[in-house]
């Protein structure tokens, strides 16, 4: 951001559309090419939250670790009521603005899915979305497992867990092979069917919550789902899930 002020300064000045006093222009000129980048993200901050894009913050390390990371090989075989869930944003080429964001809730056991639309990428509209799948769902949820993003990994969603007697674990971080299941619905289902395209407002939100009902059909009966097998833990996941 800094060397793009920078350089539309430049360009400005030179530009016939600015002609204030030549000291105006220099002293202007000077504060622009001095400014900092947390000076820029101090006087965009309110813009950025009104546009809904806002900063996201660290977990809390003592927050992190109070969450159990469960690996890709130690699902084994769950009961039906355990599920991976993601976050699938429709922003388009650029994350800029705000978007529709696509809960998706992956059963491990069975392979169906879930979803639902969040208007905003927000925790409390998160926790809201999830009570409405949990009413849809054929069995009651008895788990859930999330990546790292800090939409999931808050104190409100391991409070919400806890209140509803849900287990929560989370995946290793920078690992998505720990959330292939619902990693596979994504692109199999969600993106096939919504596209790469910039979602966002009510009237899309609407559009999208309308036809959540017949991505969920079309996975659970339309495309095969497969079982493991077999698995194993090797000693690179067994000492990340102790970290």
């Amino acid at each position: 951001m800094v060397t793009t002020v920078k350089t539309l300064t430049t360009a400005l000045q030179l530009s016939a559309a600015w002609r204030p006093a030549a000291v105006q222009v220099l002293r202007i000129r000077a504060k622009l090419l001095a400014v900092s980048a947390s000076t820029i993200d101090l006087a965009l901050g309110k813009i950025r939250q009104e546009g809904g894009r806002q900063r996201r913050r660290p977990v809390a390390s003592a927050l992190r670790r109070s969450i159990t990371v469960r690996t890709s090989a130690e699902w084994k075989d769950p009961a039906p009521g355990f599920v991976e869930a993601d976050l699938v944003a429709h922003s388009g080429p650029s994350a800029r603005g705000s978007f529709i964001q696509t809960l998706v809730l992956t059963n491990v056991a069975t392979g169906s899915m879930d979803c639902a639309p969040l208007l905003a990428r927000e925790q409390t509209r998160l926790s809201t979305v999830l009570t409405e799948l949990r009413r849809q769902l054929p069995l009651s949820l008895q788990g859930i497992d999330t990546d790292n993003d800090t939409v999931f990994i808050n104190e409100a969603m391991k409070a919400y867990c806890e209140q509803a007697n849900i287990e929560f674990t989370r995946c290793r971080p920078y690992r998505k092979n720990d959330q292939a299941f619902v990693e596979q619905k994504n692109g199999a289902v969600v993106r096939r069917m919504v596209g790469y395209r910039t979602r966002g407002g009510c009237v899309a939100r609407r559009t999208l919550s309308l036809s959540a009902p017949v991505r969920g059909l079309l996975a659970a009966v339309f495309q095969a789902n497969s079982a493991m097998a077999h698995a194993s833990v090797t000693d690179d996941a067994a000492s990340a899930a102790g970290s």
